[in-house]
């Protein structure tokens, strides 16, 4: 392979790291958000914030979404654990590891 084409891969490589990280970031950010809303359920962003939370729901809800249909929550007494937010999390673990 030419000094060229190895560039360009690893530049790729670069970049798709680089996505994934940043879409773990959002994830986690959306962790929080939904902790924020379970724990204090008088919080009702407005503004920037309110977009921000929007923008975040927008980027993670569909590949959760997908996951739930075919993992449902785990019911522990009172209330249900979302494993589709954890396998996601492991899924973009793996794939950051093996890129």
């Amino acid at each position: 392979m030419s000094y060229l084409a190895i560039s360009i891969i690893l530049a790729i490589r670069s970049i798709a790291r680089w996505l994934i990280d940043a879409y773990i970031t959002v994830l986690f950010v959306r962790m929080i958000v939904d902790w924020v809303l379970v724990l204090v359920p008088s919080f009702r962003p407005q503004g920037v914030i309110a977009t921000l939370i929007s923008l975040i729901y927008q980027l993670t809800e569909p590949p959760l979404r997908f996951l739930r249909r075919y993992i449902p929550p785990v019911p522990l007494g009172a209330v249900s654990l979302d494993i589709a937010f954890i396998v996601l999390y492991f899924i973009l673990a793996v794939l950051r590891i093996i890129i």
